[in-house]
């Protein structure tokens, strides 16, 4: 190889290992802790990342996919209030919208942990297996209900849920990682637009497909790190 080719091979090498060593265990008296041993890492690409010092991904190459469900944001509406109550930006979904919402997210999960890079997909617990469940909690539309005859109305934002993602060992039970990350359903210009069920479905569907691709990034980032250890001690050291 080329002088020339080689240093710019050394620079692109340097580069993928600084952007992978990026992930750090909180330590010390100020790490945070869940009872169950897991512990704080920073700079995940979930905004909350615990996980189990000392494990290691990379020594499971498969994945049970659990779906957790969702979970609603509690939101009552008055009868005598208007549906477009100067304040009031949280609705609540009706049953079909619930099931029609959990099907595409059920569905989205599973077909993106599926062509995931590192682990292949299984439908029984085992050595090597790790249990993976995800879900949404806390979700709210800010979308008002259909009216007929009602005014229009101009939306930039029309939800938001966070993500929750779990992994144990699937033979031990033993918790290895759990993370949360909070999203909002923005539309995708990012501006004010006409509401309406067609393009709201359109931009909650891409928008589900986007937070699947998030979750299962955060586990390729946990796969790529290697083994988790405290800083100073090894792969998560900077």
């Amino acid at each position: 190889m080329p002088a020339k080719h080689q240093r710019i091979f050394c620079v692109v090498i340097t580069i993928l290992l600084s952007a992978c060593s990026q992930l750090n265990l909180q330590a010390g008296a100020g790490a945070e802790g869940m009872a169950n041993g897991l512990i704080r890492i920073d700079n995940s690409v979930l905004s909350e990342t615990y996980v189990r010092p000392g494990m290691n991904l990379q020594n499971y190459p498969s994945i049970q996919i659990i779906f957790l469900g969702i979970d609603y944001r509690q939101v009552e509406l008055n009868p005598n209030e208007g549906y477009l109550s100067l304040g009031r930006n949280e609705y609540p979904l009706t049953e079909a919208q619930k099931q029609k919402l959990q099907t595409m997210v059920a569905d989205t999960f599973a077909e993106e942990f599926a062509v995931g890079k590192y682990f292949s997909v299984v439908a029984e617990p085992g050595p090597g297996v790790l249990l993976v469940r995800s879900g949404l909690t806390d979700v709210v539309s800010f979308v008002p209900p259909q009216r007929a005859g009602r005014d229009a109305v101009f939306l930039a934002e029309l939800g938001q849920g966070t993500l929750v993602l779990e992994v144990d060992d699937s033979v031990t039970g033993q918790p290895l990682v759990s993370a949360v990350d909070r999203r909002r359903v923005e539309t995708s210009r990012e501006v004010m637009r006409y509401s309406n069920p067609v393009t709201n479905s359109q931009e909650v569907r891409r928008v589900v497909r986007q937070w699947a691709r998030q979750l299962v990034a955060g586990l390729d980032e946990l796969y790529e790190a290697g083994q988790i250890v405290e800083a100073g001690e090894g792969p998560l050291s900077n």
